[in-house]
């Protein structure tokens, strides 16, 4: 995956204009109507690897840093993802659609699996 040169929105310390976040729907609503297959790109920011990043770097990070990561990784346990659409997922594409993703009322507590 290439980065596209530019400044983004974090750079310009400012949220989107009613013109640029009409056009970022209108990006998103097209993503979510192609029907592609893309390869499995593993990604270890994403969302859903956060637990396991999180254990990895404990070690190194501060108790203001692990503070906040473990309030992080408990904010995103408590959203339910079932309602969310799925698109350009390796999930869709294996017929499990949003049934696929993990709902955010995990099994085991997600800062307790982050704490081991």
């Amino acid at each position: 995956m290439d980065f596209v040169p530019g400044r983004t929105l974090y750079d310009l310390r400012r949220g989107p204009d009613p013109g640029e976040l009409a056009g970022i729907v209108e990006q998103a609503v097209r993503i979510h109507t192609v029907d592609a297959h893309p390869e499995f790109v593993f990604d270890p920011w994403a969302i859903t690897n956060l637990v396991p990043l999180a254990g990895q770097l404990r070690d190194v990070l501060d108790t203001e840093q692990n503070r906040l990561v473990g309030q992080a990784i408990e904010e995103i346990a408590a959203v339910d993802r079932e309602p969310l659409p799925v698109a350009l997922s390796v999930l869709r594409r294996a017929g499990r659609g949003r049934s696929g993703w993990r709902s955010g009322r995990a099994r085991t507590p997600a800062r307790a699996r982050w704490s081991r």
